[in-house]
């Protein structure tokens, strides 16, 4: 069995195609940061992609939440912290991003992944043996903005996406990191800073086929804070005009702060 409290520590920097144009990390690019260290901490124990894709299985995302501070900015030392969470029906993962100079907090987030059948496509169970090595103890993760997330309804805002084949990663579908970008496409610019996201990955997409991403408007939340909200969807359209949601999120924003 693993030793309780594991975790895991990547350092990088951050790269200027990493940025968008006010210099400030994609959420994309963070999404890839968060990947890799996992997939790293991963295989040091002994689930990684070599050792699940030789039973026939790997590993998918099936949620993720970001608590951002801030987000880290072009050619930023970052440090990427990860350890594997609580294990139920999903094994649950706990990340943190830390300025490397200063130890910093920018971000936090926390995942739930689970099981896919490689020759299936279907969610499978954890291999027993995989379950009798997970850690007993581990550190705990911040929670998702609710149980369920809210469906997006009366969208004003939408664009029209087309999967490419240099959109596929090592799973033979497309990146959990792409989605990041794709739901913030139809947003029209704003001066608000994001300072939560919290997305769902509801099912595959692949080279060809035809998405709409969209959002809706600035909506008050629910409690006292000064945050507003807007809802995602995207939505995929086959041959004969059946859509299905392969992707739904919920965005909290803030008044920019300049540092």
């Amino acid at each position: 069995m693993i030793a309780n409290f594991p975790e895991f520590f990547m350092d990088t920097r951050v790269r200027h195609r990493e940025t968008s144009a006010d210099g400030k990390a994609r959420l994309a690019a963070v999404a890839d940061w968060l990947q890799e260290a996992a997939a790293l901490n991963a295989k040091a124990m002994g689930f990684g992609e070599d050792q699940v894709f030789a039973r026939g299985i790997t590993w998918v995302l099936t949620r993720m939440v970001l608590q951002i501070n801030r987000l880290p900015r072009t050619e930023e030392s970052i440090r990427v912290r990860t350890w594997p969470g609580r294990l139920d029906r999903f094994g649950h993962r706990g990340y943190e991003i830390l300025n490397a100079d200063d130890a910093t907090l920018l971000l936090s987030a926390a995942a739930e992944w689970t099981i896919l059948d490689l020759k299936t496509r279907h969610i499978a169970p954890m291999p027993e043996d995989m379950i009798q090595e997970y850690p007993e103890k581990t550190f705990d993760i911040i929670p998702f903005s609710g149980k369920i997330l809210p469906k997006a309804q009366n969208c004003p805002h939408r664009a029209q996406l087309l999967v490419r084949k240099d959109d596929l990663d090592v799973n033979g579908h497309v990146n959990n990191a792409l989605y990041f970008s794709w739901i913030l496409e139809p947003m029209p610019k704003t001066d608000k800073q994001l300072a939560m996201v919290d997305i769902r990955f509801r099912s595959e997409t692949f080279p060809g086929d035809h998405l709409e991403s969209s959002c809706t408007a600035y909506l008050p939340t629910a409690d006292d804070t000064n945050l507003l909200e807007t809802r995602h969807t995207i939505m995929r359209t086959d041959e004969n005009g059946n859509q299905t949601e392969t992707c739904r999120a919920r965005l909290f924003w803030k008044e920019a702060t300049h540092f």
